[in-house]
């Protein structure tokens, strides 16, 4: 069985380590961002705050109940931080960087064999998590679903995210990806906006399908 995380409330440390993650995280993404967006505008920050505090506000809602450590909230705030940056970055260019995705990998992955405890299925669970999701989102470029490259290069970090707490939920996950990108893929194709030779990024149902997959995840 996956292990049960759900024994304290979250603590006012917790959430501090989280948000310093966080922050400390976001500040050079921010920094080096000229070289995948040279022109931005207001809308392109309010997107990437937009997708940083939602996904924030899921992953520490959700994860109140948990018994987390240090290193997990810091490693957590990692991944929300890589998430918003993807996320605007690939609604302003439709790209998702390598360097930010396999970077935050690295660096979560990391942080979470440091705080890996004696059962196996933290770990375990993390690395099913990413390599079915790398799996999965491989297998989807290859038909006409919208997954792109980049796609397929962000899938392990939110796997490793999600497979910490349950493997399976990766399943969740993409239901939930594949369900909001066909929908608005489908009104935008019945308004005309685009057409079916069109591409649209599908970063932002990536981190949607992982953030509902995290939510519940048992």
């Amino acid at each position: 069985m996956w292990a049960d995380r759900t024994h304290q409330p979250l603590e006012t440390g917790s959430i501090t380590w989280f948000v310093i993650s966080l922050i400390a995280a976001t500040v050079p993404l921010v920094l080096t961002v000229d070289r995948y967006v040279p022109r931005r505008g207001g809308r392109f920050w309010v997107g990437w705050s937009f997708a940083l505090v939602a996904w924030s506000g899921i992953v520490t809602g959700t994860l109140r109940e948990r018994h987390l450590d240090r290193l997990e909230w810091i490693a957590f705030g990692v991944v929300a931080a890589s998430v918003g940056s993807l996320v605007a970055i690939d609604l302003a260019v439709k790209r998702l960087p390598l360097a930010i995705s396999y970077g935050s990998l690295a660096v979560t992955a990391g942080l979470l064999v440091v705080s890996w405890r004696s059962e196996w299925s933290g770990i375990g669970g993390a690395v099913i998590g990413a390599v079915s999701m790398f799996a999965i989102a491989w297998t989807l470029s290859r038909v006409r679903t919208g997954i792109g490259r980049g796609d397929v290069h962000v899938a392990p970090l939110l796997g490793l995210t999600i497979g910490w707490f349950d493997p399976w939920s990766v399943l969740i996950a993409w239901f939930f990806t594949l369900l909001a990108g066909g929908l608005v893929s489908a009104v935008l194709l019945g308004s005309r906006r685009v057409t079916r030779r069109s591409t649209i990024p599908y970063g932002p149902f990536l981190a949607l399908g992982a953030a509902v997959a995290i939510s519940l995840a048992s």
